[in-house]
């Protein structure tokens, strides 16, 4: 039977009849419907590859729809990723009221729930008017296509296409709509796919960014290694610079780390590693060195060889830094604690050695009283007593250690303070030392104690002519101003976070043999000496009386090149006051008279004061403590006339019984005692009735005079 008969007949579906008309157009010598797909996917497929966005190829893809099917008016849905509905994101032919209400199909809805399915729906003219939809009528709709976009199994779009003009969509054009929505699903894959690698490769290079890692790979057979970008950035490198073969690597990388990291690759190529990890230092283009942190892993073949290594090298720089400065922090922090331990101990080791040398030198003056002016003996007591006055200034460098030190705080010129250096070189020091002085005039003068700030500078330029020695070199002595940094004041042997700014520097340097690490380490420990025997505090005490100050000390020295020490003292504003005028001895005034109560726990001080004081003329009652003290004083108190009350008594502290003996009578004359400062304890008193600090050791004359002027004789 001819086709065209068969387009008469009423048991053909209406689907199959265009099958037939289609075939009867391709006979009529009119391109067939399957050419026409054939070139309308060849044409579709060549606009896809032009979009440059998936909104543009949705677009494409719709409108090859709409024309290859006959059809009036569409749109694509995607599915969103988290809630699963369908959100549409293109149309054409749709008014946009029509577009508006159907912007979002929920997942579970009908409608939703028929596209995952995946199963494509063709609703015709009949179905549509059962529904009795008014939008359905506005628009004039027809025939409806619902075609599920599937990609492995999965619905991630849905093409729906109306047609104003068919009651139906034909088998043809459903073909034409499957095809396509094949098209379609590959087309939104490949997009997504392509934006998911931008995204990728977007988080990559943030990562990488912020985490400062840069990868490599390195395949041994064509000997070239790859680096990614980040590295030449990290080190300050345009893309050409570095890393066109390993050479570059060995020429960047730091001489000290070099036979280090060779021997790193020689156990990988040698052994059975798959991993490594190793730490360098490389150039930066800045001259600087960055730290940089190495991790590979190595592919080998079933018989170990190498095939590739890849890895990542991470600069480290700043944690590095940050461990220096933490291991500075806790190097410092023990150092702090050392000294504090050690101060503790000193001061306690001055307190007694005062106690000892108050006696010893009490007694050697109370010994010369009772010997002729003529006799031999007097040359002993010399001797004896200078000895005592050596182990006096010993006592004092442990109380300055201990930061007990008795201070009289003055506005100086601090070039002027070390002027007579100079003239202590030419008559102490060996014949080879040359010492060269730079004290210029005008310079801001600093707050400090004279005797203190002197002792320090002589110590120093003392150590300085014994470093050089006999065999002669030159001690370099240079007073200024610099405005120091934080940096510079870091360098401090420890560091007190002193604020910046202007600081008077003393810079004592000299030729001698220098120091190593070791030896640097250990200069301010009390007693340590680089000569044969000890000398006491030395710079322990000067370093000592420099932080007292609000100052810092630094140094620095190499074997063979010498040393060189910086005080740093905060310059002020003011003008310069004189010095404290040494001490001169005391010489006793009139007699005294009346009861003086004497607390002192060191027997031998407290017979040394009581013989001074009974030969002054005075009674002594004695208290070898605080509660003692109180009680001698509440029985006797209208006999007393004054109290001599070492502030280190025990049982009731000094100051708890200075303050009950000043309730009791607040007009009594009072003179303290310590090896200590008792300038605050006196200034506490001044307000209540006479009083006076004599620090130990003291000599009997000094004790006699302290109470004589107390009492106003």
């Amino acid at each position: 039977m001819p086709l065209r008969a068969l387009l008469d007949r009423s048991d053909i579906p209406e689907d199959a009849k265009d099958v037939i008309r289609e075939e009867l157009e391709g006979r009529s010598g009119s391109p067939s419907a399957g050419a026409q797909r054939l070139r309308g996917q060849r044409d579709l497929a060549l606009d896809l590859l032009a979009a440059e966005s998936l909104d543009e190829a949705l677009c494409v893809c719709l409108h090859a729809a709409l024309e290859a099917a006959g059809l009036d008016a569409g749109g694509i849905y995607l599915v969103h990723p988290d809630t699963r509905d369908l959100e549409l994101v293109c149309h054409e032919g749709a008014s946009d009221e029509w577009a508006r209400e159907i912007r979002s199909v929920p997942a579970d809805s009908a409608h939703g729930r028929r596209v995952f399915t995946g199963r494509p729906t063709y609703v015709t003219l009949e179905q549509l008017a059962a529904l009795k939809n008014p939008r359905v009528v506005a628009e004039g709709m027809r025939a409806l296509a619902v075609i599920p976009v599937v990609y492995r199994d999965e619905v991630i779009a849905c093409l729906n296409l109306v047609s104003r003009t068919d009651d139906h969509i034909s088998v043809g054009r459903q073909h034409t709509l499957e095809l396509i929505s094949g098209l379609l699903g590959l087309v939104i894959k490949r997009f997504q796919v392509a934006q998911d690698l931008q995204q990728s490769e977007e988080r990559y290079a943030l990562a990488t960014a912020a985490g400062k890692v840069a990868v490599w790979d390195w395949r041994p057979e064509s000997g070239e290694p790859y680096c990614s970008p980040r590295l030449g950035e990290m080190l300050g490198y345009g893309p050409d610079e570095v890393f066109a073969d390993w050479q570059d690597w060995e020429r960047i990388r730091h001489p000290d780390d070099r036979e280090r990291i060779r021997a790193v690759s020689r156990s990988v190529s040698d052994g059975p590693a798959t991993e490594f990890t190793m730490e360098q230092r490389l150039l930066h283009k800045d001259g600087s060195y960055r730290w940089v942190l190495s991790r590979g892993t190595v592919v080998r073949d079933a018989e170990s060889r190498i095939l590739r290594l890849i890895g990542t090298n991470t600069d480290i720089t700043e944690q590095k830094q940050a461990e220096e400065a933490r291991r500075q922090i806790a190097a410092r922090l023990q150092q702090a604690s050392k000294l504090e331990s050690l101060g503790l101990l000193a001061g306690g080791v001055a307190h007694d050695f005062s106690n000892l040398l108050t006696g010893l030198l009490g007694n050697i003056e109370l010994t010369r009283r009772q010997i002729e002016p003529a006799s031999p003996v007097h040359t002993y007591l010399e001797r004896a007593e200078h000895a005592a006055l050596q182990a006096t200034d010993l006592a004092d460098q442990m109380l300055a250690y201990a930061g007990h030190g008795h201070v009289v705080v003055r506005t100086l010129d601090f070039a002027a303070l070390v002027s007579d250096i100079g003239d202590l070189a030419a008559t102490q020091f060996p014949a080879g030392v040359q010492v060269l002085l730079s004290l210029p005039h005008g310079l801001p003068p600093v707050r400090g104690d004279a005797t203190q700030l002197r002792q320090v500078a002589l110590n120093l330029v003392t150590n300085a002519a014994e470093s050089v020695g006999e065999a002669g070199g030159i001690v370099t002595v240079q007073v200024g101003v610099v405005d120091a940094d934080r940096h510079h004041l870091a360098r401090g042997h420890v560091d007190d976070n002193l604020p910046e700014g202007r600081y008077l520097s003393l810079r004592v340097s000299d030729t001698g043999l220098g120091m190593d690490a070791d030896t640097l380490g250990r200069i301010f420990d009390p007693f340590f000496t680089t000569k044969s025997t000890g000398r006491g505090f030395g710079l322990a005490s000067a370093l000592a009386v420099v932080r007292g100050h609000g100052g810092a000390m630094l140094v620095s020295s190499e074997p063979g090149s010498g040393t060189t020490f910086e005080v740093l003292l905060p310059a002020v504003e003011g003008v310069t006051e004189p010095a404290e005028p040494a001490d001169e001895p005391c010489k006793p005034g009139p007699q005294g008279r009346g009861t003086v109560l004497m607390a002192e726990d060191e027997p031998l001080v407290l017979a040394v004061a009581t013989a001074a004081l009974s030969e002054a003329g005075f009674t002594v009652l004695q208290a070898a403590d605080g509660s003692e003290a109180l009680r001698l004083f509440q029985e006797n108190q209208a006999n007393v006339c004054a109290v001599l009350l070492d502030l280190a008594i025990p049982k009731v502290d000094g100051l708890r019984v200075l303050r009950e003996i000043r309730r009791l009578r607040p007009a009594v004359a009072v003179i303290v005692t310590n090896a200590y400062g008792g300038d605050e304890a006196v200034a506490r008193l001044q307000g209540g009735g006479p009083a006076a600090f004599v620090r130990k050791p003291y000599r009997p004359e000094q004790v006699v005079v302290a109470v004589l002027q107390a009492l106003g004789c």
